[in-house]
């Protein structure tokens, strides 16, 4: 599980080396605005932090993060945190430039089957602000059941957020699209 192959993405764990280009990709206010836990502006030693925490993470079977490497570009982030035994919060981000192209539906999709197939995960839960259309699509695409809404403290907007809540059964191996767009 070291790394995660699609039609176009590989997703893998990020390393050390990673920190600089991992900077510059989420260093976008129009990316980490719509992000709970991400500050702003990104520093390399958040980054290398992030890196940090994700190997200790991974270690402990607590989070299961990966970068997004498009034609060998980092183009976002994706991950599973651990709830409990076998439920999981999926959290994710693509690059502005990438936007609109399928590539968070494509991650998504592969995260959901590890998630099935590695983790025997009972079910998958994530959020996203209320006024974020492009991820609440992307949830809805790759089959999350909108459950309901609440408060979330953004980092980078230093305030309580708006969020929708979902949740998906990783059993549900429903693909609405093709991942080959």
């Amino acid at each position: 599980m070291d790394s995660i192959t699609t039609a176009r993405l590989t997703l893998r764990h990020p390393k050390p080396n990673d920190a600089p280009a991992i900077t510059r990709a989420i260093n976008d206010w129009e990316v980490v605005r719509w992000l709970s836990r991400v500050p702003y502006p990104y520093q390399q030693t958040d980054a290398a932090e992030f890196i940090d925490r994700s190997e200790i993470a991974w270690a402990e079977q607590n989070a299961f993060r990966f970068v997004i490497i498009l034609k060998s570009e980092i183009v976002g982030g994706i991950g599973l945190e651990r709830h409990d035994k076998s439920l999981f919060d999926l959290g994710y981000w693509i690059t502005r430039q990438h936007w609109s192209k399928g590539i968070a539906t494509e991650a998504v999709f592969a995260i959901i089957d590890l998630a099935h197939e590695q983790l025997a995960a009972s079910g998958i839960t994530a959020s996203c602000h209320e006024e974020n259309q492009r991820s609440e699509k992307v949830l809805l695409k790759t089959n999350f059941s909108r459950v309901g809404t609440g408060l979330r403290f953004s980092t980078a907007l230093g305030k309580k957020v708006a969020e929708i809540q979902f949740l998906r059964d990783p059993a549900d191996t429903d693909r609405s699209i093709s991942l080959s767009r």
